[in-house]
C-alpha cells in the first residue's frame, strides 16, 4: 500500500500500469506521513512542492547528502547510507507482513487507473496545429513494442507514455548538457541491433548534438533510429528557467525571451537528407 512517485526521471524504474505509481510530478507526496527519497538529488522543487512539516523525510542512497553538490537543501529527518536496493529489499522483509493493506492498494490500483486515463484524454486533446508535448509523447508511446527504449532531452512526457516495463524511457542526466539524446541513441542501438531506438528532443538539443556527425555515424555503422525534433524554434529550457524564475520579470511578458530565439532556423530534414535518411517534416 506504498505511493510511488518518480519526479524528474532520469529512467523510468516501474511499468506505466503498475498500481504504486502515482504519477512523475514533484508534488505528489503532499500529504504524506513518510516520504523515503532513493538516491534522489532532485526529489521535489522546494520553493513550491516542500513537504508538510509534519512529514518526516527519509534519503537512501550511496550519499544521501549528495556531498558533492555545492548546493542542496532538502529536508532530511533520516539520512541512511545504503544500496536503495538493498534497502528497500531490507524494508519489505521487515514491514509486508505487518503493514500489509489489501484497501489501502485497492485505492492505490484505483488511483493510478484514473490518473492514465485522465492523461489520454488531455494528450488526445493535443492533437492540434501545432500538436502539444502530451500528444508527441502519446504517440511515441503507441509506436514502442516491448523492447523499444527512448532517449528524451525536453522531448517526451512519461506522465503520458506507456511504459511496459523498467529502463524504457531515459532522460538527460544532471552530469551532462544539451545535445546528448541523439548520441545516447546511437549507443544503445549499437548494443542492440534490430531493436526499435527512438531519440525525440528539442530543435536546440539537437543542434548541440553536432547532428551531421550523428547522422554520418548512424549511416556508416549502419545504426538506424527514430529521430524526433520537437521544432518549436527557441531554448525553450532556458524561457522556462527565466521566466519561473522571475516571473514578474521583463522577459516573462516581452513576446520573445532575449536569447532564446532559434530563428532563423536550419532545414532539419535536410540536415538528416544529407546522410541519406528518410525525413519528414510534420
Amino acid at each position: 500500500g506504498i505511493a510511488v512517485f518518480e519526479p524528474f526521471v532520469l529512467r523510468n524504474v516501474l511499468a506505466s500500469d503498475d498500481p504504486a505509481l502515482q504519477g512523475y510530478h514533484a508534488s505528489g507526496p503532499n500529504g504524506a506521513d513518510l516520504i523515503i527519497v532513493l538516491d534522489s538529488d532532485t526529489p521535489w522543487i522546494e520553493a513550491t512542492n516542500a513537504p508538510d512539516q509534519e512529514t518526516i523525510v527519509v534519503h537512501i542512497g550511496p550519499d544521501p547528502h549528495f556531498a558533492r553538490m555545492p548546493v542542496r537543501g532538502f529536508r532530511t529527518d533520516l539520512a541512511i547510507s545504503s544500496d536503495p536496493v538493498e534497502a528497500i529489499l531490507a524494508l519489505h522483509k521487515q514491514a509486508s507482513a505487518p503493514l500489509a493493506a489489501p484497501q489501502r492498494y485497492a485505492a492505490l490500483a484505483q488511483s493510478a487507473i484514473e490518473r492514465r486515463k485522465n492523461s489520454r484524454i488531455k494528450a488526445k486533446a493535443g492533437d492540434t496545429n501545432p500538436m502539444t508535448a502530451e500528444w508527441i509523447s502519446q504517440c511515441v508511446s503507441d509506436i514502442m513494442d516491448d523492447d523499444a527504449v527512448a532517449f528524451s532531452e525536453l522531448g517526451l512526457l512519461p506522465a503520458y507514455m506507456n511504459l511496459k516495463g523498467p529502463n524504457r524511457l531515459f532522460n538527460n542526466v544532471h552530469a551532462g548538457g544539451l545535445g546528448w539524446a541523439m548520441p545516447a541513441a546511437l549507443g544503445a542501438q549499437l548494443m542492440r541491433p534490430g531493436k526499435l531506438t527512438i531519440a525525440c528532443m528539442g530543435d536546440g538539443s539537437y543542434m548541440f548534438a553536432n547532428p551531421v556527425a550523428c547522422h554520418q555515424i548512424a549511416e556508416a555503422l549502419h545504426l538506424p533510429i527514430l529521430t524526433i525534433i520537437k521544432n518549436n524554434a527557441m531554448w525553450n529550457a532556458v524561457r522556462r528557467s527565466v521566466v519561473n524564475g522571475y516571473p514578474d520579470g521583463a522577459a516573462a511578458t516581452s513576446n520573445t525571451v532575449p536569447l532564446t530565439s532559434l530563428e532563423p532556423l536550419p532545414d532539419f530534414a535536410a540536415i538528416a537528407r544529407a546522410s541519406r535518411a528518410h525525413a519528414e517534416r510534420i
